[in-house]
């Protein structure tokens, strides 16, 4: 596996981003909790259970890693007196667009990257952002946004120069008050090879033409979404941005429903499978990206 990174964006001083490269990996756990209360009824066997659902998900991240010595032409704290959006910091994880003006931090000591963790990365107030990244596969990460909640860093008198260092987060948005945060990522996001009119073969429609992509607006937003990004691949290419629609030039109608959006995706080659992402743009900036969907151009 390679580096899994961290990321903090900050409104303090002016605005920040941080980032860690967690390198030499020793153990990664992503843990998803879907609690259920049991509700027994009398004099009934353990199948006739009723299980209630009434609370929410929770999804833990868990990171240990080794924090060695580096020199300079391979730091792995970088810094930008400037916020990043989410995008961004999913963009440059994935290596297919670099946070410009992220530099080298001169962390180069395991004990002053220790006490880096301990201090700088440490949430301060309710703008604090933290994402991590998770290769997945080429051009590819599993992006999440969350909270640290847990830094530890520890050291043995048989190695005093190697640190090992864990941290946990949980996955989930933030309640900020800072007006420049970014979208969630667009929900539900489907692709569907449809004819002229935007019909599927299943509704009823003709001869496939084109794909339709369709999806809802982020469930989480601090200002109104003004315009949505399409990401595109085939084979083992990397994401490029394909196109950028304004809201107000996207279908809102889908069967009666306006909650869901519509683009329609034109001029590829027949025959040929392609994946897609979507993210959201508000003023904050552009946010996370979606869960990705494929299908083949008529």
């Amino acid at each position: 596996m390679g580096s899994i990174y961290l990321y903090k964006t900050s409104n303090m001083y002016g605005g920040e981003t941080l980032r860690l490269e967690l390198a030499n990996l020793s153990d990664l756990n992503m843990t998803l909790d879907q609690p259920v209360s049991p509700m027994a009824l009398p004099q009934e066997t353990s199948t006739q259970n009723v299980l209630v659902k009434m609370e929410g998900n929770t999804e833990t991240i868990t990171v240990s890693w080794q924090i060695h010595n580096v020199d300079s032409s391979s730091p792995i704290v970088k810094e930008k007196a400037a916020i990043s959006t989410s995008g961004q910091c999913h963009d440059d994880a994935a290596g297919t667009t670099a946070i410009s003006g992220l530099a080298d931090s001169g962390y180069y000591e395991s004990n002053e990257i220790a006490a880096f963790l301990l201090s700088t990365l440490q949430g301060y107030n309710i703008s604090d952002r933290y994402f991590i990244a998770i290769p997945k596969k080429a051009g590819e990460v599993i992006f999440k946004e969350g909270f640290v909640t847990r830094i530890n860093c520890a050291i043995s008198g048989g190695s005093p120069v190697v640190w090992q260092g864990s941290l946990t987060m949980i996955v989930g948005n933030v309640i900020s008050m800072y007006d420049g945060d970014t979208p969630n990522e667009p929900r539900n996001v489907a692709a569907a090879q449809v004819d002229n009119g935007g019909d599927t073969s299943g509704e009823g429609g003709g001869t496939a033409t084109k794909i339709r992509l369709r999806w809802q607006a982020p469930s989480d937003t601090a200002s109104t979404i003004t315009q949505y990004r399409i990401f595109r691949k085939s084979g083992t290419d990397s994401y490029v941005v394909a196109d950028k629609i304004n809201d107000s030039g996207l279908d809102g109608a889908v069967s009666g429903n306006s909650a869901y959006k519509e683009y329609a995706v034109t001029g590829l080659t027949s025959g040929k499978s392609y994946r897609f992402k979507i993210s959201a743009t508000n003023s904050g900036g552009d946010g996370m990206h979606s869960d990705e969907v494929s299908a083949v151009f008529p």
